[in-house]
């Protein structure tokens, strides 16, 4: 895993994810897989939002709880330990912005209980959302693919695909 004072963050260019109800929805554009985060899990994903390392986020997790900070520490370096190994996170650049100013966390807890953060991984769309164009647009917008982006020209459509009566 990264060191102690590595900062983390996002895997922007291979991730896109979504905060429904106080649940993380991660999906891995490239492997297909999606994720939910559940526990602490969702408050230490805003805040890797903002790019910041272990410490810090144990810091945040501890703070006003009642969970002894051993239990924090280790539960919040086996959850980054799987976030990395999934492709989720990647080391950030050194100078970046720091965490977010969040209430402290006791993430799902009550009374300054400590929940464990949970990686829920489910893999049952991965061909689904691989077979999607939709995220391999460029900066110009669908439906110019990426791998075009210099080329003005749409991804290609099959002439036996019915767009609409001009196309027949």
């Amino acid at each position: 895993m990264a060191g102690h004072a590595a900062k983390l963050a996002i895997n922007q260019g291979r991730v896109i994810h979504e905060t429904i109800d106080g649940e993380v929805i991660v999906i891995h554009l490239e492997s297909g897989n999606y994720y939910s985060l559940r526990g602490s899990g969702s408050w230490i994903w805003q805040l890797l939002q903002d790019r910041t390392t272990v410490d810090q986020l144990v810091d945040r997790l501890v703070e006003g709880g009642t969970t002894p900070p051993e239990a924090v520490e280790t539960a919040v370096r086996r959850f980054v330990e799987e976030l990395l190994s999934e492709d989720l996170l990647t080391e950030a650049d050194r100078d970046g912005a720091g965490p977010t100013e969040l209430a402290p966390a006791h993430a799902g807890g009550t009374n300054g209980e400590f929940v464990e953060p949970k990686l829920e991984k489910y893999t049952d769309m991965r061909d689904l959302v691989r077979l999607d164009p939709v995220h391999e647009v460029g900066s110009e917008g669908w439906p110019n693919r990426a791998d075009q982006e210099h080329t003005n020209s749409p991804a290609a459509v099959p002439d036996d695909v019915g767009v609409g009566p001009e196309r027949r």
